[in-house]
């Protein structure tokens, strides 16, 4: 079928916990251009103002954050000033994160597995002030920077997911997180698999729902401040770097980051409900249908689809 086409699929899951069986186009879900077209917004010509301002802060923020930035957080990870870096120093470079219901995570037991929304390749920064010892499960294309990172003293030792999304795949990430959560370790999954625009979440993924652990929702929802200007920091086809350029050119990226009451799997639920169940829960907070979409329509559209 073409691209353009509705697409669904179907799960099943409890009855008033559900993904509904909707038709949704795949294009709805993705940014296709990384600047809201037509150009005929009051939006659009304040962007084109601050274009110039915007290049000296991404010059100035990319000197600051990856020579002394990221070693200066790895530094204060080892001595406990992690919080007071988030707050003071990465608004600096562009973030900002605000916690709601922060009580939840707080009373986190450990090891545990944190489970949200995905919406840039940036995700994970909200949790570097909330613990020393967590470990993201994330994408192969970090390998990359997992060197650098290493170097200037940010050890992470991610578990990696690959894109094809194999039976062989999933069971090795399975035996993975089974590895890290029997040394303690506190992991973060995004079972989505692609990020999206925030318009809806993906189709959970079930790996890390069939391991028999507690599951710590998290809702993350963007917000630009002093307004959204009309560019996107994730696009179809485009690179990390790229995106990080047009990361950084945003006057102030704030994550709000809402946790979610703890969820165990149920007597009789399988672990395809439960994932359904999980997404929905967080669907909901943020407002935003629970799709039956993959990672793979994701990648069908970054394969055929060529941006404006």
């Amino acid at each position: 079928t073409e691209l353009s086409k509705m697409v669904t699929k179907t799960r099943s899951s409890t009855s008033d916990e559900s993904i509904s069986e909707v038709k949704y186009d795949p294009k709805d879900f993705f940014f296709d251009n990384r600047v809201d077209q037509p150009y005929n917004t009051i939006n659009h010509l304040l962007f084109f103002l601050y274009f110039p301002i915007g290049l000296l802060i991404v010059i100035f923020r990319a000197i600051l954050f990856i020579p002394i930035g990221i070693p200066l957080y790895g530094l204060s990870r080892r001595v406990g000033f992690q919080a007071f870096y988030m707050k003071y120093f990465t608004p600096i470079v562009g973030v900002s994160v605000k916690h709601h219901n922060r009580e939840m995570f707080d009373k986190l037991p450990t090891p545990a597995i944190i489970v949200s929304n995905h919406r840039t390749d940036y995700d994970i920064v909200p949790l570097f002030e909330m613990s020393l010892d967590f470990i993201p499960v994330i994408s192969t294309y970090w390998k990359n920077y997992q060197k650098y990172l290493h170097m200037v003293g940010l050890r992470l030792y991610p578990v990696f997911v690959t894109r094809d999304g194999t039976a062989e795949d999933q069971q090795r990430v399975r035996n993975e997180i089974k590895s890290r959560i029997r040394e303690g370790k506190t992991l973060v999954v995004y079972p989505e698999g692609a990020t999206t625009n925030g318009k809806g979440t993906l189709l959970f993924n079930k790996y890390v729902f069939s391991l028999n652990e507690e599951i710590q929702p998290l809702a993350i929802r963007l917000e630009f401040w002093p307004f959204r200007f009309p560019i996107h920091v994730d696009m179809l086809r485009d690179s990390f770097a790229s995106n990080l350029f047009w990361f950084f050119l945003n006057p102030l990226l704030i994550y709000h980051c809402t946790y979610l009451p703890r969820q165990n799997i149920r007597p009789g639920e399988t672990d395809i409900e439960f994932a359904s169940r999980v997404q929905k829960l967080i669907s909901d907070e943020l407002k935003i249908p629970a799709t039956n979409l993959t990672f793979k329509d994701k990648n069908n559209l970054r394969k055929g689809w060529k941006p404006l």
